[in-house]
């Protein structure tokens, strides 16, 4: 009677074929991943490598280091940093893009709540816009201030001015003036038309 357990050889070649086989095998997402560009190892060490900087306050090579990491692995973590950064560096409106990008995409209540006393301060440093138009156009655009005033430009224009009380004269020979006074947030955007 013969066992039900019987014992088999394997061959030589078998053993072989399978070794490259497995070899083969693992090699695969090695290739694939190469041409693929960075891996999430590069993301990692880019991570690592921006964080080191930040802490030796390099935050140029920080920021760089942060950006590189962000395009591989997409953690929202990241913008955060990279937001810091920026604010560090006086790269004020991305600060604010990341920290902005932060607050759509990641729930780190400490985070949220740095963010949200960051932003205004932030906002405060960017200049008000003010679009000036008249009717009819062609008019003289003079900013007021401290007891001068400056020509800015001709309607329509667009004045750039820090936040605060803000005073704009418009003029056209044979019309009478107007002027605009009103307090601007930096950051914000305003439209001023003149009926002359």
């Amino acid at each position: 009677m013969k066992s039900a357990v019987q014992s088999w050889r394997v061959s030589p070649k078998l053993i072989i074929w399978s070794a490259v086989l497995w070899m083969a095998l693992a090699m695969v997402p090695a290739l694939a991943a190469a041409d693929e560009g960075p891996s999430q190892q590069d993301g990692l060490i880019a991570l690592r490598t921006a964080n080191d900087a930040f802490e030796e306050e390099d935050f140029e090579r920080a920021y760089e280091k942060y950006t590189e990491a962000y395009e591989i692995l997409e953690v929202p973590m990241i913008k955060y940093r990279m937001g810091q950064a920026a604010d560090e560096l006086g790269k004020t409106e991305e600060a604010i893009a990341h920290y902005e990008a932060y607050r759509e995409l990641g729930d780190d209540e400490e985070f949220l709540g740095r963010i949200d006393e960051a932003l205004p301060r932030l906002r405060a440093n960017l200049p008000a816009t003010i679009d000036v138009t008249s009717e009819p156009e062609g008019a003289k655009v003079y900013l007021y201030a401290a007891e001068s005033e400056e020509l800015l430009g001709t309607t329509p224009v667009s004045l750039e001015v820090e936040g605060g009380k803000v005073s704009v004269a418009v003029r056209m020979e044979g019309y009478e003036e107007e002027v605009f006074r009103q307090e601007v947030e930096g950051g914000e955007k305003y439209e001023w038309a003149a009926a002359l």
